[in-house]
């Protein structure tokens, strides 16, 4: 494996997930929650993410052509649209937008996993790390890309 596209894989999912602009998302929420609270929400959301993520990097294209029968590029462009409309409102609503989902700190990891973490475009970008890299490979690329996130 060539260390180029480890690097390439690792860099593309941690230029999607954005750490620096998920925190001005999360502004809100970071400041209406206390320190301990919101490091164990980020942190469950992580592994929310990282699970699925690992899960789409070592089966992604058996998951689109034999689970879901779709071609990955018609996921690609409904998924988009939909996470757009999903991210829209949560960046107009803002932190009550999370909060409508408030009840235990697990679904709010969860309101913060989806959409702010996984995506359309994080999902292809572990679908084509998992093609491109072996397993190991692709879920070391996955953890190191956690590590600033979380």
């Amino acid at each position: 494996m060539p260390t180029s596209t480890f690097v390439e894989s690792t860099l593309l999912l941690l230029v999607l997930l954005n750490p620096f602009l998920m925190s001005v998302y999360l502004l809100d929420l970071i400041e209406s929650l206390e320190r301990s609270t919101f490091r164990r929400v980020l942190v469950l959301a992580s592994i929310i993410s990282t699970t699925v993520f690992v899960l789409f990097a070592v089966a992604g294209d058996t998951i689109f052509s034999r689970v879901l029968q779709m071609r990955f590029a018609s996921f690609l462009i409904f998924g988009g649209t939909l996470f757009l409309i999903i991210a829209i409102r949560y960046v107009m609503i803002g932190v009550d937008a999370i909060r409508s989902h408030r009840g235990s700190t697990d679904h709010i990891a969860g309101s913060i996993a989806l959409p702010f973490m996984i995506g359309p475009g994080t999902i292809s970008a572990n679908v084509v790390a998992g093609s491109r890299l072996s397993v190991g490979w692709a879920v070391l690329s996955i953890i190191l890309v956690f590590l600033p996130c979380s």
